[in-house]
């Protein structure tokens, strides 16, 4: 499959390639706010930090597009919906 999108990607004229960015940007929109709805206010999650390793935390609002995560004795981080999952003990 791989292998014909990227033929079909390669084959697009610039309004193809334009819609295609359109349709992929709402598309991870979609995904996002699967992703937003799988946690709560006050819900235990972890996400992995580049600098930090993996941060553990507690939701404390849920934003349009983030979600921010008080980090357990450290700072409130703004996290991607999709970098979040829930705490493993």
């Amino acid at each position: 499959m791989r292998g014909t999108l990227i033929s079909e990607v390669l084959g697009m004229d610039d309004n193809d390639l334009n819609r295609l960015v359109e349709v992929v940007k709402s598309r991870r929109a979609q995904l996002a706010e699967v992703q937003k709805l799988r946690f709560g206010i006050g819900d235990r999650v972890q996400f992995q930090s580049r600098k930090r390793g993996f941060v553990k935390g507690t939701v404390l609002r849920i934003m349009r597009k983030n979600v921010k995560v008080k980090q357990d004795n450290g700072p409130i981080w703004t996290v991607y919906p999709g970098f979040l999952q829930e705490e493993v003990k």
